[in-house]
């Protein structure tokens, strides 16, 4: 289980982020955020598993604080349609 200083600090990296770039969906090319794209996936991954009752680090106090900065538990995986 992560660190719960560590989890803060990835938390203020994203809110950080998204003042920069309006949105929470750090890309995992992105060279200067690699590892908060990784712990991003990571959180969305662990809400699924809450979510369907698995054991998971994701707590309700973790979901708020995400909630609280926008951030989005689903993208979309395809653009298709769009134009």
């Amino acid at each position: 289980m992560m660190n719960l200083s560590l989890w803060n600090e990835n938390l203020a990296k994203l809110s950080e982020y998204k003042k920069i770039f309006g949105d929470c969906n750090v890309p995992k090319d992105h060279v200067d955020y690699v590892g908060l794209s990784r712990w991003v996936r990571r959180q969305r991954e662990d809400y699924k598993k809450s979510k369907s009752g698995e054991k998971s680090p994701m707590t309700t106090d973790r979901e708020e604080a995400l909630n609280a900065i926008g951030f989005q538990w689903e993208i979309w995986k395809s653009k298709k349609g769009a134009k």
